[in-house]
């Protein structure tokens, strides 16, 4: 798989491509950086996407409950001491 992230000051989302991906575009917001209360570095962010189920081969019920799932994903990140 492989990863290419959006450009500072570009669009905010990157296009994942990959064997399991199926091209699926992934908005990234990036929430805050900073020092916590005990003086840690910690930068937090949103990934989310939508996809179809039936992309991947899910194809049953899809009348009755639908074929688009929204992903979401929070990710926070602390900087090594």
């Amino acid at each position: 798989m492989r990863c290419i992230p959006a450009a500072r000051g570009h669009r905010p989302w990157a296009r994942v491509r990959g064997a399991r991906s199926a091209g699926a575009a992934l908005g990234l917001a990036l929430c805050r950086c900073g020092n916590r209360q005990d003086k840690q570095y910690v930068c937090g962010a949103t990934v989310s996407s939508a996809v179809k189920r039936s992309d991947w081969g899910l194809n049953a019920f899809v009348p009755s409950i639908g074929d688009d799932v929204n992903i979401q994903i929070e990710v926070e990140a602390m900087r090594k001491q």
